[in-house]
């Protein structure tokens, strides 16, 4: 075999075994991990409350500030409230029923409905006024992953309220905002 091939080789089969070591570590560390999370983030934003309720409540435009969505429908209305499945990007399919729109006291809780991959969670968002006529917007995020390693991989690589800032993050970048961070 020839020099450079065997390098290769050898560089590769290194890579190999610190994936192999970071998957065996990650998932030794989320098996100590509570199945069950909870992650808070409160933000403000310039926008008034009635802007950002009128974007967060109305499931159907949110392909139209969030780019990781391709599109969303209504599969459904109960008496547990409406069942919406949204199609991602990366192929990504859910489903999540709105259990919760309380515009008086503008307060909105989604949760994923059914099957999800090992995953089970709700969000629920305050929508509260600010002296200024800005909003500060706080959301929780309760939930629920079964794999280890999925857990050992959100708590140490992504962070347990990585899915709220991101989701507000598009928020601030439909609204041309930089969010002041609060928690």
């Amino acid at each position: 075999m020839h020099p450079a091939i065997r390098i290769v080789v050898r560089v590769l089969f290194v890579l190999v075994l610190l994936i192999a070591g970071l998957m065996v570590g990650l998932t030794i560390a989320g098996s100590r991990l509570p199945k069950q999370h909870e992650a808070t983030v409160t933000v403000e934003f310039a926008a008034s409350p009635d802007t950002i309720w009128a974007l967060l409540s109305n499931h159907t435009y949110e392909p139209l500030w969030r780019p990781d969505l391709e599109g969303i429908e209504l599969i459904r209305e109960d008496d547990a409230g409406e069942v919406w499945e949204e199609r991602y990007r990366n192929r990504q399919v859910m489903q999540m029923r709105t259990v919760k729109r309380d515009s008086s006291k503008m307060v909105l809780k989604r949760e994923l409905v059914g099957s999800n991959e090992g995953y089970s969670g709700s969000w629920t968002t305050y929508i509260d006024p600010l002296p200024d006529g800005g909003t500060k917007v706080t959301m929780t995020e309760r939930g629920t992953i079964n794999s280890p390693l999925f857990r050992g991989v959100m708590k140490y690589l992504f962070g347990t309220d990585s899915t709220i800032r991101g989701y507000l993050s598009m928020l601030a970048a439909h609204l041309g905002e930089e969010p002041k961070a609060l928690q």
